[in-house]
Protein backbone atom coordinates (compact mmCIF):
# COMPACT_ATOMS: atom_id res chain seq x y z
CA UNK A 1 0.00 0.00 0.00
CA UNK A 2 1.56 3.43 -0.88
CA UNK A 3 1.77 6.07 1.67
CA UNK A 4 -0.97 8.80 1.32
CA UNK A 5 0.06 12.05 0.47
CA UNK A 6 0.69 14.59 3.16
CA UNK A 7 -1.91 17.20 1.74
CA UNK A 8 -4.88 14.87 1.75
CA UNK A 9 -6.80 12.98 4.51
CA UNK A 10 -8.32 9.46 4.14
CA UNK A 11 -11.30 8.93 2.95
CA UNK A 12 -14.37 8.47 5.47
CA UNK A 13 -18.30 7.87 5.13
CA UNK A 14 -19.41 10.77 6.97
CA UNK A 15 -16.25 13.71 8.88
CA UNK A 16 -17.20 13.58 12.18
CA UNK A 17 -18.06 16.94 13.45
CA UNK A 18 -15.28 19.53 13.87
CA UNK A 19 -16.30 21.79 16.96
CA UNK A 20 -18.38 21.90 19.86
CA UNK A 21 -21.67 23.32 18.00
CA UNK A 22 -21.19 21.29 15.35
CA UNK A 23 -21.31 17.94 18.18
CA UNK A 24 -24.30 19.86 19.73
CA UNK A 25 -26.34 19.93 16.87
CA UNK A 26 -25.26 16.30 15.71
CA UNK A 27 -26.62 15.36 19.05
CA UNK A 28 -29.61 17.23 18.86
CA UNK A 29 -30.41 15.94 15.72
CA UNK A 30 -30.01 11.99 16.59
CA UNK A 31 -32.10 13.21 19.57
CA UNK A 32 -35.02 14.68 17.35
CA UNK A 33 -34.88 11.56 14.79
CA UNK A 34 -35.24 9.01 17.96
CA UNK A 35 -38.35 11.04 19.50
CA UNK A 36 -39.53 11.27 15.98
CA UNK A 37 -39.46 7.45 15.49
CA UNK A 38 -41.00 7.23 19.20
CA UNK A 39 -43.80 9.39 18.46
CA UNK A 40 -44.78 7.59 15.41
CA UNK A 41 -44.80 4.31 17.43
CA UNK A 42 -46.49 5.96 20.49
CA UNK A 43 -49.45 7.39 18.26
CA UNK A 44 -49.94 4.65 15.67
CA UNK A 45 -49.30 7.22 12.93
CA UNK A 46 -47.31 6.09 9.69
CA UNK A 47 -44.41 8.61 8.54
CA UNK A 48 -46.30 9.45 5.36
CA UNK A 49 -49.48 10.58 7.40
CA UNK A 50 -47.28 12.63 9.52
CA UNK A 51 -45.34 14.09 6.54
CA UNK A 52 -49.05 15.18 5.74
CA UNK A 53 -50.42 16.38 9.15
CA UNK A 54 -46.82 17.94 10.39
CA UNK A 55 -44.71 20.91 9.35
CA UNK A 56 -41.68 19.45 11.27
CA UNK A 57 -41.64 16.28 12.75
CA UNK A 58 -42.61 16.29 16.67
CA UNK A 59 -40.79 14.30 19.07
CA UNK A 60 -42.57 12.19 21.57
CA UNK A 61 -43.55 13.71 24.72
CA UNK A 62 -40.57 11.92 26.73
CA UNK A 63 -37.81 13.84 24.86
CA UNK A 64 -40.25 16.78 24.59
CA UNK A 65 -39.83 16.69 28.86
CA UNK A 66 -36.12 15.40 29.06
CA UNK A 67 -34.30 17.37 25.85
CA UNK A 68 -32.47 20.69 26.61
CA UNK A 69 -33.96 21.66 23.24
CA UNK A 70 -37.63 21.52 24.59
CA UNK A 71 -38.45 21.63 28.55
CA UNK A 72 -35.28 20.11 29.58
CA UNK A 73 -36.84 18.99 32.56
CA UNK A 74 -34.78 15.28 32.89
CA UNK A 75 -34.78 13.41 35.92
CA UNK A 76 -37.61 15.99 37.27
CA UNK A 77 -40.43 13.30 35.94
CA UNK A 78 -41.24 10.34 38.77
CA UNK A 79 -41.18 7.02 36.07
CA UNK A 80 -44.63 6.60 36.86
CA UNK A 81 -45.76 9.96 36.04
CA UNK A 82 -43.40 9.99 32.98
CA UNK A 83 -45.59 6.47 31.87
CA UNK A 84 -48.89 7.98 32.02
CA UNK A 85 -47.68 11.16 30.04
CA UNK A 86 -46.98 8.72 27.53
CA UNK A 87 -50.44 7.16 27.74
CA UNK A 88 -52.31 10.41 27.82
CA UNK A 89 -50.26 11.92 24.98
CA UNK A 90 -50.90 8.46 22.49
CA UNK A 91 -53.59 10.57 20.67
CA UNK A 92 -56.10 7.87 22.26
CA UNK A 93 -57.22 10.20 24.77
CA UNK A 94 -59.76 13.63 23.48
CA UNK A 95 -60.17 14.49 27.63
CA UNK A 96 -58.48 13.69 30.42
CA UNK A 97 -59.20 14.32 33.98
CA UNK A 98 -56.38 13.65 36.41
CA UNK A 99 -57.42 12.71 40.44
CA UNK A 100 -55.14 11.46 43.15
CA UNK A 101 -53.59 13.00 46.37
CA UNK A 102 -51.42 15.49 47.48
CA UNK A 103 -48.09 15.32 45.48
CA UNK A 104 -49.38 12.49 43.16
CA UNK A 105 -48.38 14.26 39.94
CA UNK A 106 -52.06 15.97 39.15
CA UNK A 107 -50.77 19.29 38.18
CA UNK A 108 -47.15 18.24 36.77
CA UNK A 109 -48.70 15.70 34.16
CA UNK A 110 -51.54 18.83 33.34
CA UNK A 111 -48.87 20.97 32.50
CA UNK A 112 -46.56 18.91 30.83
CA UNK A 113 -49.46 17.59 28.52
CA UNK A 114 -50.66 20.76 28.12
CA UNK A 115 -47.42 21.97 26.72
CA UNK A 116 -46.91 19.20 24.92
CA UNK A 117 -49.96 19.71 23.01
CA UNK A 118 -49.50 23.04 22.52
CA UNK A 119 -46.25 22.07 20.99
CA UNK A 120 -48.11 19.62 18.34
CA UNK A 121 -50.23 22.10 17.78
CA UNK A 122 -47.29 24.76 16.46
CA UNK A 123 -45.60 21.34 14.68
CA UNK A 124 -49.00 20.98 12.57
CA UNK A 125 -48.51 22.06 8.83
CA UNK A 126 -52.76 23.26 8.96
CA UNK A 127 -54.09 22.61 12.28
CA UNK A 128 -57.41 24.67 11.31
CA UNK A 129 -57.94 21.91 8.78
CA UNK A 130 -56.91 18.87 10.57
CA UNK A 131 -59.73 19.39 13.01
CA UNK A 132 -62.35 20.73 10.33
CA UNK A 133 -62.35 24.47 11.29
CA UNK A 134 -62.68 27.68 10.27
CA UNK A 135 -59.28 29.61 9.60
CA UNK A 136 -60.35 32.38 11.44
CA UNK A 137 -61.65 30.66 14.20
CA UNK A 138 -59.89 30.16 17.88
CA UNK A 139 -57.82 27.07 18.83
CA UNK A 140 -57.96 26.96 22.53
CA UNK A 141 -55.94 24.44 25.29
CA UNK A 142 -57.82 24.89 28.13
CA UNK A 143 -56.29 23.96 32.06
CA UNK A 144 -59.06 24.00 34.34
CA UNK A 145 -58.04 23.35 38.27
CA UNK A 146 -61.04 23.00 41.41
CA UNK A 147 -59.42 23.31 44.86
CA UNK A 148 -61.68 22.24 47.28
Amino acid sequence: MAPMPQDQSPPTQSNPPSNKEDVEASRHDEENIAGFLRFLDQTGISVEEAERLYARPPVDIETFVNSDQYMNKAGTVFPAVMDELIRINSGNYVEVVFTGGIGSGKTTGALYTNAYQLYLLSCMANPHEQFGLDPASEILLIFQNKTA
